[in-house]
């Protein structure tokens, strides 16, 4: 199970609770099977797209060097989820991508962004996005490598 792919539920600050992209990066001690071959176990993720900085791995954590522990660090060494609460990972599909599909873009702050494509480039494999983050420069052109396509139900 470690190293592998699925979703994930995240509690916000505020109490709303989201499903993200994480990767499972530990078992707890205590893993066993139930009678229907459930695994029954609590799994350490860390989410692979953070819309947060709660949710942003820790540089130092996956280095081994973090000095603080799990509730004083202000970013993630990843959160603790009933295996069953676990879902399945949807690879990203970026032949979809047209005007106004929604999008998560990586900025340099190593955080996602919502915003909405502005027009695709299939050949160089680019995006030009608009943010809904408000700043100076919302519209931006990102690589394919840090966009999230996002359809929802489809």
């Amino acid at each position: 199970m470690v190293g592998q792919k699925c979703t994930a539920p995240h509690q916000h600050t505020w109490g709303a609770i989201s499903y993200h992209n994480a990767i499972v990066c530990g078992i707890e001690d205590s893993a066993t099977m139930d009678s229907n071959g459930q695994l029954k176990a609590r799994l350490r993720v860390l989410f692979t797209n953070p819309t947060h900085r709660e949710m942003l791995p820790c540089s130092f954590y996956l280095e081994g060097d973090c000095r603080f522990d799990d509730a004083q660090c202000h970013y993630s060494h990843g959160e603790l989820i009933d295996a069953e609460n676990l879902g399945e990972y949807t690879e990203p599909n970026f032949t979809r991508l047209a005007r106004n599909c929604v999008v998560l873009a990586k900025l340099p702050d190593r955080l996602w962004y919502k915003g909405r494509v502005l027009c695709a480039n299939f050949v160089e494999q680019l995006c030009r996005v608009r943010l809904d983050k408000k700043d100076n420069k919302r519209e931006r052109d990102f690589s394919f490598d840090d966009l999230l396509p996002i359809f929802h139900g489809l």
